[in-house]
């Protein structure tokens, strides 16, 4: 068993000592945990006292009129609303935020607009009296104008900032010499001069317009602080940007496309049901999504399937609404050849030649007078440069059948032309059609061959009708071959309209001759041309 320390008088006091000197070390240690939470305490009472942001509403630019009641929210709803005072100050209150918490403010004033809207997504400042927010307001119809000028103001602010510290530079280096001095002037001027092209371009933009950095980088910019914009536009996280906008676009490109040509599938269809009103809504429709600029093929081909529809509209309604479909018809038509051109696109531009001489032909034979002449006489224009590259070498059956459409427009154009040139436009039409067949032979398109032989007929018969003598006997021999011909392939049993209306036509020629042999009157009498 160990002995029991025994402690001298001394010792008793030491170890007494120690623990005084123990207990006031675990009092301070109490005290300034108390301490540090109180401070800690005050810091967050202090937060939860809220931020503000202060400021002024003027009207056009810096410097101008203060304006009062105008309301300024918050878009989160964190706060407000509240309005600018008599002279423009406003001061609004975030007892629920925090500085720096970022919050965007919206301004509501009837027939007015922001013109530096970019700056009302900004941080809680700090210090509210630092740096007071301006917010400019103008007239909706001024905006762009305003918010050029304030951004040329920003923009020269800087080139002249710029100037300033580079001109110091050189004056503590001892190097402001004339001609140095004259460089950084000339400088200064060239950064102006883009700094107004900027403006342009800056006061197009609208708000939310751009993307995140983007803002910020304008935010920075018209704060002064130009470097931190700088850096902020780094390469790789626009080219980063660039890519994925790129392939957004392609996506939302084709997406696009793939709905175009859904509608224009549609309207095929409707087509094909004979539902030709709401074929024409479809490529309606299907037009107004289609960028000219960028789609120019697919654009003018949907222009012409839309001068087709009409086309066919017009053919089957009778009256104005028939008339302005043909007019629709020519107008799409038309259009489309802006696009479709000789040098690039000749066979196209052939077709649109010879749709739109078809649509100025329609609506030339529901038109009289001076009217009708002139969209004849723009229909054989039509059909002629159809016929610049519609030849008979490379494209034979396109050449034909254009040459055909060329005949029937040029007898209509005599009918209404009187003297040796409604005679030579007849001359004109014939030779048309014996073009066509050239091509289109009895073996190898009958009823086209048939077709365009009735029309030589009606051709040779009006110009017999024109012409005195041997040489009108001579027409009118060839007329009545020519409708012969025809009958040869439009029977009774297979065409019954179409060689009723021949047998009429010979009967009139035959008639017409027998007045010439006989030297009888009858002709006034039977003569009445059928064009069916």
């Amino acid at each position: 068993m160990c002995p029991p320390i025994m402690l001298s008088s001394q010792n008793s006091e030491r170890v007494v000592l120690a623990l005084k000197n123990s207990h006031w070390a675990g009092m301070r240690l109490v005290l300034a945990v108390l301490l540090f939470a109180a401070v800690a305490q005050a810091q967050a009472a202090t937060e939860v006292q809220g931020a503000q942001i202060k400021g002024i509403v003027i009207l056009n630019g810096e410097g101008g009129q203060g304006l009062a009641n105008v309301q300024i929210t918050d878009s989160a709803g964190t706060g407000g609303p509240w309005a600018s005072k008599s002279n423009g100050v406003f001061a609004l209150d975030y007892p629920n935020r925090t500085v720096g918490e970022r919050v965007r403010l919206v301004v509501i004033k009837e027939g007015y607009v922001v013109v530096n809207f970019v700056q009302l997504d900004l941080a809680l400042p700090k210090d509210p009296n630092a740096n007071p927010l301006q917010i400019i307001i103008c007239k909706e119809a001024d905006r762009e104008e305003m918010a050029r000028r304030f951004y040329q103001l920003k923009g020269d602010k800087a080139a002249e900032d710029t100037y300033q510290q580079k001109l110091k530079a050189l004056e503590e280096e001892n190097k402001s010499d004339a001609t140095t001095i004259a460089k950084l002037q000339e400088e200064r001027d060239q950064a102006k001069a883009s700094a107004e092209k900027a403006a342009v371009e800056l006061a197009k933009n609208q708000p939310g317009q751009g993307s995140e950095m983007y803002q910020e980088a304008q935010r920075l910019f018209l704060d002064g602080k130009i470097e931190a914009a700088i850096a902020l536009l780094d390469d790789d996280k626009l080219r980063q940007a660039a890519e994925q906008a790129q392939k957004a676009a392609e996506q939302a490109q084709k997406a696009l496309i793939d709905a175009i040509r859904g509608w224009r599938l549609k309207a095929n269809l409707f087509t094909l049901k004979f539902r030709f009103e709401e074929a024409e809504k479809a490529y309606e429709t299907a037009l107004g999504y289609i960028n000219r600029e960028s789609n120019p093929q697919l654009w003018a081909e949907t222009e012409v399937d839309l001068g087709i529809t009409h086309d066919e509209l017009g053919m089957r309604v009778e009256g104005k609404a028939g008339n302005e479909h043909l007019a629709a018809a020519i107008t799409a038509y038309q259009s489309a050849l802006e696009v479709r051109t000789r040098e690039q696109l000749p066979q196209d531009w052939a077709a649109t030649q010879n749709s739109l001489g078809l649509a100025l032909w329609a609506q030339a034979d529901r038109t009289e007078g001076a009217k009708a002449a002139e969209l004849l006489a723009q229909a054989v224009t039509a059909y002629r440069s159809a016929l610049e590259v519609r030849t008979r070498e490379q494209l034979p059956q396109d050449w034909a059948m254009t040459q055909n459409n060329l005949g029937i427009a040029l007898c209509d154009q005599a009918d209404r032309t009187e003297g040796a040139k409604g005679v030579e436009l007849l001359a004109q039409a014939v030779t048309a059609y014996r073009s066509a067949l050239e091509v289109w032979t009895r073996e190898r398109l009958p009823q086209d061959w048939a077709q365009t032989q009735s029309n030589l007929g009606l051709a040779l018969w009006a110009q017999a009708d024109r012409t005195e003598g041997a040489k009108a006997a001579e027409l009118l021999v060839q007329a009545l071959s020519a409708y012969r011909s025809a009958l040869e392939v439009t029977t009774r049993e297979q065409l019954p309209q179409d060689w009723a209306m021949t047998q009429n036509n010979l009967g009139i020629a035959l008639c017409d001759q027998a007045a010439r042999t006989e030297g009888c009157s009858l002709a006034g009498y039977y003569r009445k041309r059928n064009t069916g």
